[in-house]
């Protein structure tokens, strides 16, 4: 009889990703037919077919995010595709930035105090902030934000530094 060695794995690093704005449906289908190739949205008309287009969603999901189908979905996990009942619903009962981007990083919908985009500093305490404070993790948490708005961004208000000095990066646009 043959023994089947388990193989075991330890976390090392984690990585959340969010994009402001993106639509699930380019996410996991790929560029959308109606703005693919809309006059009103591009220049010329069939610019961006041989770039982008496919009829296979999951090849023209690859050529739309090409470093998420190749890379995070090969190496780590993505969840959200309503087409397969995958449901990444916030609780919160806002639609914008600020509130969502609270919900995710401290667990909880606090929409009486988080109810607008306003630079306000976040009440709540984020896992982040929760894991630097744990020893093993101290020194070791980071934030990255990316763009010309990071600093005035609510992802930036939601990972305060409070006292724990979660240490945050920031890179412009070239």
């Amino acid at each position: 009889m043959r023994s089947t060695a388990q193989k075991t794995s330890k976390t090392e690093n984690i990585v959340l990703i969010t994009l402001d704005g993106l639509r699930w449906q380019e996410l996991f289908k790929g560029a959308d037919s109606l703005f693919v190739d809309d006059t009103g949205m591009i220049k010329s008309m069939g610019s961006l077919l041989g770039d982008f287009w496919h009829e296979d969603p999951k090849l023209r999901r690859k050529m739309l995010f090409p470093f998420v189908w190749n890379t995070v979905a090969t190496q780590g996990q993505i969840y959200g595709n309503r087409a397969h009942g995958n449901m990444v619903n916030n609780q919160n009962k806002m639609w914008f930035s600020y509130p969502g981007y609270n919900e995710v990083l401290s667990g909880f919908a606090d929409d009486e105090r988080i109810n607008s985009n306003s630079k306000i500093n976040n009440p709540n305490v984020t896992f982040l902030e929760y894991l630097n404070q744990k020893p093993e993790y101290k020194g070791k948490v980071m934030a990255f934000g990316f763009g010309t708005y990071f600093h005035t961004s609510p992802i930036r208000n939601v990972v305060e530094f409070r006292s724990t000095q979660v240490s945050i990066r920031r890179k412009e646009r070239t």
